[in-house]
């Protein structure tokens, strides 16, 4: 870090092999970014954090962190970024990612096969259309600045948790649609399940099951407007 006032040059971190995505809070004085030592090819990321003051970053959220999903650690494919008020760091975490084993078989010699089952929730041209993304999807986390405390938010049953008021809330709104995927090929709009999801006690609160659609939502987020029906477009 250059501190333009001086010219003064701190170090955060040494001797890393990979440092990605480096994020700073709304006024400027905290940094938050991702580093890993992994030597091989696929590489598995933790989450340091400095602020104005310190002499080193220090490693906040790893795969050992209480409260991390086992076998879970965090995800290198996810945006790092504050809440606007500088209390809390927003990431992403995903499963620990494996070196695969090397082979002798040339590529023209391995079989590849597409399996699709009528009870997939996707079509298969929806599913190969997305492989990319879902090899490198991540699932949202927090870590509490001031309490050092780490909290899963989304996760496989609930991939998707809006934040509010710059990031600032302490509570968001969660979604998920994995029951519905199957209507996907003949219904629109989507349906969804809805949740609140506080973001102190890492508790989940049903809204309502099968919306189709989240139409409106007050500054306050008190307020919301759902539709139960398939005409509210």
């Amino acid at each position: 870090i250059i501190n333009l006032a001086d010219f003064k040059i701190t170090t955060l971190i040494e001797d890393q092999l990979s440092v990605k995505k480096m994020a700073f809070d709304h006024n400027g004085r905290q940094l938050s970014f991702l580093t890993s030592m992994d030597t091989a090819e696929t590489k598995n990321y933790e989450l340091q954090y400095w602020k104005m003051g310190m002499h080193n970053s220090k490693m906040v959220v790893n795969a050992d962190t209480k409260g991390m999903p086992k076998g879970w650690t965090v995800s290198q494919h996810f945006r790092v970024y504050f809440s606007r008020d500088g209390e809390k760091i927003f990431f992403g975490t995903n499963e620990i990612l494996e070196e695969e084993p090397e082979d002798t078989l040339l590529d023209e010699e391995k079989a590849k096969v597409d399996i699709w089952h009528y009870q997939d929730g996707r079509v298969q041209p929806e599913q190969l259309k997305s492989v990319k993304r879902d090899q490198n999807k991540g699932y949202k986390a927090v870590y509490h600045i001031s309490s050092s405390k780490f909290i899963q938010l989304a996760d496989e049953k609930m991939e998707t948790v809006r934040t509010f008021n710059f990031n600032n809330a302490h509570f968001g709104l969660g979604s998920n649609n994995d029951q519905w995927d199957k209507e996907r090929s003949w219904m629109f709009p989507w349906r969804s399940d809805y949740f609140f999801f506080f973001f102190d006690n890492n508790k989940k609160e049903v809204i309502n099951e099968g919306v189709f659609m989240l139409r409106g939502i007050s500054s306050s987020v008190v307020f919301f407007v759902l539709c139960y029906s398939k005409d509210c477009l």
